[in-house]
């Protein structure tokens, strides 16, 4: 199956869609304890840091990292980790721990990506970290969830989309490697009658447990999941390409009727409607 970087970006853009996030903590530490440390052991949660300055080293799986002022560095769950400070320079940093899970998967167990990432423009990303410190502390706030996801939600993406999608990598230990292979079999064959006795039968599930497995995974039932892919597949081609609407209807795996209704259903536009409101 293909593994290129269109389709790792694609299967990484299906995880996103679903992820379920919830942020535990939000701070600035200016600076760090003199004696902030950890000998090892792994995490429930994800830590992510914003280096403002100071010195010490994070070792992530076996691999020893120096960050440096600028440098957001990622702390996945369920990772053997490692830290300490000089304590005649302890770091000075915004931070956050959170869970991002897809299913009963943490979300970097389904991939791999780099864990640090050298920031251009370190007033922009110290701004959306105080913003996200900020919206923690005012939890008498109604909106105080909404507000702390979407601060929160804007650093997860501004790290993951400046990382350089050569350097990602789908994850091959299972089961992951089979979810991934599933995901990436429905964006392989959307044009095509998929149904869950084909999808059972190709990665050699019962057809009932299939269902139950899929549902485990994604909240949604395997025939969910295919219309909201190929809804999403006909949502890019109507903005970015000129085919007319029964060429993308048929390029999905859809009738012209059946599209439509179920485009109309997902987004509230007709399609022709959609492409004149999202057209590139």
């Amino acid at each position: 199956m293909a593994t290129d970087e269109g389709m790792i970006r694609q299967v990484i853009h299906n995880y996103l869609k679903i992820l379920q996030v919830e942020l535990f903590a939000a701070r600035c530490s200016n600076p760090v304890k003199k004696d902030w440390r950890r000998s090892g052991g792994k995490s429930s949660y994800n830590r992510l840091y914003f280096i403002l300055g100071g010195e010490g080293s994070i070792w992530i799986d076996d691999l020893e990292y120096l960050p440096a002022p600028g440098d957001m560095i990622l702390l996945p769950a369920d990772t053997p980790l490692a830290y300490s400070t000089n304590p005649d320079n302890p770091f000075r940093k915004y931070w956050c721990n959170f869970a991002a899970a897809v299913g009963d998967f943490h979300l970097f167990k389904l991939f791999k990506c780099p864990y640090l990432l050298k920031v251009t423009d370190m007033v922009e990303v110290e701004h959306k970290f105080a913003w996200l410190s900020q919206s923690f502390l005012d939890s008498d706030k109604l909106a105080y969830p909404l507000l702390t996801k979407a601060a929160f939600l804007d650093i997860l993406g501004y790290f993951l989309d400046h990382l350089p999608i050569s350097e990602f990598e789908l994850s091959t230990s299972l089961p992951t490697y089979r979810l991934n292979q599933i995901v990436q079999y429905i964006e392989d064959h959307l044009a095509e009658s998929l149904t869950v006795e084909r999808l059972a039968k190709e990665f050699n599930y019962n057809p009932n447990y299939f269902i139950r497995y899929f549902k485990s995974m994604f909240q949604m039932s395997p025939n969910q999941y295919i219309i909201k892919a190929r809804i999403e597949k006909a949502k890019r081609l109507l903005s970015a390409t000129e085919r007319s609407i029964e060429q993308i209807a048929d390029e999905v795996g859809m009738e012209r009727f059946y599209f439509s209704r179920a485009f109309k259903q997902l987004t509230s536009f007709s399609p022709s409607r959609y492409r004149s409101s999202n057209k590139i």
